[in-house]
């Protein structure tokens, strides 16, 4: 799998929590490939449908993908909600959870949801990324300035 950079100046309005969900996204891709290299029979045991979707889809990005929509998208949130809570944010848990789909959108898990739902989402990652919506109306940002 390729390095990742986290390129700032790509999204210079992006807020601390839509960076602090990409380093979480992109920590678990290093855990899968990590696990992956150090104990592929655990990793199989583990992940058996990754192994399956390995022989359709032949992208580990997309398994990874595949795998975070499927399994731990709640987890993303949970940990996003901390740390907002303790940035003092007060924010409902269907705003973590709809930024933690931030990379996945391509992913059966979240093509099966409604079309309301992935706008919801959309929207929420789209503002909290550039501070524009997606009919590209300026929004107000729930998160802070990253200062990155």
């Amino acid at each position: 799998m390729k390095s990742k950079i986290f390129d700032t100046s790509s999204w210079p309005v992006a807020t601390n929590l839509s960076w602090a969900r990409t380093i979480l996204h992109e920590s678990i891709h290093a855990y899968l490939s990590v696990y992956f290299a150090l104990d592929r029979p655990g990793w199989i045991a583990s992940y058996p449908q990754m192994v399956e979707e390995w022989g359709r889809i032949n992208n580990w990005n997309d398994v990874h993908h595949e795998e975070i929509a499927r399994s731990l998208v709640q987890d993303i949130a949970l940990s996003l909600k901390d740390y907002g809570d303790s940035k003092g944010y007060n924010l409902p848990v269907q705003f973590y959870e709809d930024l933690s789909w931030g990379g996945l959108q391509n992913t059966s898990t979240f093509n099966s949801l409604t079309n309301s739902e992935k706008n919801r989402i959309l929207n929420v990652i789209a503002v909290e990324l550039t501070g524009k919506d997606l009919n590209s109306q300026n929004k107000s940002q729930k998160g802070s300035p990253s200062n990155c």
